[in-house]
């Protein structure tokens, strides 16, 4: 199902006109792009609850993945986003949960017997829609996501920082198609060793000339 014209912004169309015709390309990038997007999602799009924002999330991802179904990098971050969404609606739930109950042991003794017996008896399933979510909570799902984006970010240092552990003196290295997280990869480990690297082809899009000529030029 197409999303709604009205929650189709232009960053979303320039995104997924990107994406289609491959000038966004490598798991690094798709995955910062896609995150951010479905951050500015939360921030500025018109939701009431958990259950509203998971469709409307659902529904850009799926537009967005569907530009280019071999980007398996940009449903992963889409089903990070959802799983971060439910478990803040979650949360805020069992918080309002935990206040009614409080209020309800304040009643008479007859009523907090009642309370107590359905407090053992254990929580019930919530509709993610029933919470209303207000500002403030907002920003609290914005802050999950940009935990994720943080993470992104991190990670790609991490995989840049273990070169040496990977790249020996004198190898030869097989690697497909353009990365920014390979390019640097290979930068570091060249910075203290000499190895050679055969890049392929990977058409139609032909991203390992652009990686081949990106490494060259570097030395």
């Amino acid at each position: 199902r197409k999303i709604e014209t009205s929650n189709m912004d232009k960053k979303t169309e320039e995104l997924i006109t990107k994406v289609r015709s491959r000038e966004y390309h490598g798991s690094y990038t798709l995955a910062m792009r896609t995150a951010k997007l479905l951050k500015s999602y939360i921030r500025k799009k018109k939701w009431s609850n958990g259950q509203e924002l998971i469709q409307l999330l659902t529904e850009v991802g799926r537009e967005i993945s569907a530009a280019n179904p071999l980007e398996l990098c940009i449903g992963n971050v889409v089903r990070r986003v959802l799983h971060i969404v439910r478990e803040e609606t979650r949360s805020l739930k069992d918080e309002s949960q935990r206040e009614q109950t409080d209020k309800e042991h304040k009643q008479s003794h007859m009523d907090y017997m009642r309370s107590l017996s359905k407090y053992l008896e254990g929580p019930t399933e919530l509709d993610l829609g029933s919470t209303n979510i207000d500002e403030e909570d907002r920003k609290d799902f914005e802050s999950a996501v940009q935990e994720l984006i943080d993470e992104i970010q991190v990670n790609h240092s991490h995989i840049v920082d273990q070169a040496l552990e990977h790249i020996h003196a004198n190898e030869l290295v097989l690697t497909f198609g353009k990365s920014r997280t390979i390019t640097e990869f290979f930068l570091q480990a060249a910075e203290s060793r000499r190895f050679e690297v055969v890049v392929t082809e990977s058409a139609p899009g032909c991203y390992g000339h652009a990686m081949a000529a990106s490494l060259a030029e570097k030395g």
